[in-house]
């Protein structure tokens, strides 16, 4: 997954690796290869937090969804329909607070976004 990824969904492809990985874990273990057991789980590990890493997409802040790392990511996907100037596509992006704060809440379009406490 590349840092232009927006959304964090599975994949058939990441669903194949991850059989292809059980079963080479299991091929391991049969052999009585124990190193390299540990070598592809601490492998494993690295791809699953890459996976869950989300960043934004104007300064580049990255927030890992397994952790808590002190920022926070709004994603937004809208998929277009017909008759928009935007037919059948998919766009999606990522904002840290901070980007949001500049790039939406201090814009024209901030005095129209309703903001309310959930908790």
């Amino acid at each position: 997954m590349n840092d232009d990824e927006l959304e964090i969904f599975w994949s058939n492809d990441s669903l194949d690796s991850m059989a292809r990985a059980q079963i080479q874990i299991n091929e391991f273990i049969l052999a009585g290869n124990f190193e390299s057991v540990k070598t592809k789980l601490i492998s494993l590990q690295t791809d699953l937090r890459n996976f869950y890493t989300q960043r934004c997409n104007v300064c580049g802040a990255s927030f890992d969804s397994i952790s808590t790392s002190g920022t926070e990511i709004m994603s937004f996907t809208h998929e277009w329909g017909y008759w928009s100037t935007h037919d059948c596509e998919r766009h999606k992006f990522s904002l840290c607070s901070e980007c949001y704060d500049e790039f939406v809440l201090k814009t024209p379009l901030g005095k129209h976004i309703k903001i309310s406490k959930y908790m």
